[in-house]
């Protein structure tokens, strides 16, 4: 039979393979909360993204279109 030694004097491998059996797993469970985001914040990254769309629409409309050329007086 073993000798019985205190957690506290165990060395530290020893204590952890200790603590490694005792804990359990969350299964199913994500133990991370999620929260719906605020509609009304501000996202730094969301208005990058609306500010590109701007400026590809406006880059896009500028190359498809000269005004005052029309494609049948050459």
């Amino acid at each position: 039979m073993a000798k019985f030694i205190p957690y506290r004097n165990l060395s530290k491998k020893n204590r952890r393979a200790m603590d490694l059996e005792k804990r359990g797993t969350w299964g199913e469970v994500n133990p991370i909360t999620r929260r719906a985001e605020r509609s009304d914040t501000y996202s730094r990254s969301k208005e990058n993204r609306r500010w590109q769309a701007e400026a590809h629409k406006e880059h896009a409309n500028r190359g498809g279109f000269v005004a005052g050329a029309s494609s049948a007086a050459a």
